[in-house]
Parts: structure tokens; sequence; C-alpha cells
């Protein structure tokens, strides 16, 4: 994921985990430039009735208490989309924070 701040907050927004301590970690070290990765259950877009990411798609990050984050915000960019099975999944590449 490529990382830019704007002020376009028309864009989707990106919610890693849910609200709370785990979430803030991680907008955290997407913010400082540590996760740049991630994964997740392809049961999950089903269950949420999302599109799978695509190569591309821009989102705005968001913190726990749904604010965007100032001056502008991080909008992360969906750089390379792979489908894979879990087992298959090199743990190093999707580090938790």
């Amino acid at each position: 994921m490529k990382q830019w701040n704007m002020t376009d907050s028309s864009l989707p927004h990106a919610e890693f985990a849910f609200p709370g301590p785990l979430r803030d970690a991680l907008v955290a070290s997407i913010l400082a430039g540590r996760k740049t990765t991630t994964t997740s259950l392809l049961v999950e877009y089903d269950v949420e009735g999302e599109e799978l990411p695509v190569v591309g798609r821009r989102q705005a990050v968001v913190d726990s208490k749904s604010y965007l984050h100032d001056p502008g915000f991080t909008v992360t960019d969906e750089t390379v989309v792979v489908l894979e099975r879990f087992r298959l999944i090199n743990p190093e590449l999707s580090p938790i924070y």
C-alpha cells in the first residue's frame, strides 16, 4: 500500500479491525509506515457484502472514533491484490503491528 495525505473526504473509509486498541495500534503502524500489507479472509467480504479489493482502490484510513487524521488524512492505495489459501500466506508479509 502507498500512503498519501489528502483532503478529499469523499473516499470510502478503510477500517482495520474493530474500534478499540487493536484498530488504534494498526492505524498507528500505518501512519508510521510499518504496516504496508493486510490480510483478510475471503468469507469476510461475503458476510459484509463488500467487493473484493482491486488494484488502484483508494480508501481513507480512520481510527477507532472514525476520525480522519488531520491535516488531511491518510489514504491507502491497493497496489497488489493476491488471492491465496490461508495456509500458504507468508506470515512475514502481514504482521499484526
